[in-house]
């Protein structure tokens, strides 16, 4: 059980930083029209960075709580 939740996590995560990357390929929101693909190559890494701990750590223990709870 313990597992498929952080598996669930890692996966989301990952899939959360693909997708903003594509959305939001720069953090100022400044046009990047002729770096598009160098900047939505670069920054999902740095979107994981971030994202990943936050992610796995506040989703596993959450939904750890939510099924004591119901």
């Amino acid at each position: 059980m313990f597992s498929r939740k952080i598996v669930s996590a890692s996966v989301s995560s990952t899939l959360f930083a693909l997708v903003l990357s594509f959305i939001m390929p720069t953090f100022y929101r400044e046009s990047c029209s002729q770096n598009y693909f160098i900047s939505t190559a670069a920054i999902p890494n740095i979107f994981l960075l971030y994202l990943f701990p936050a992610v796995l750590i506040y989703g596993v223990i959450i939904s750890i709580i939510s099924d004591t709870i119901a």
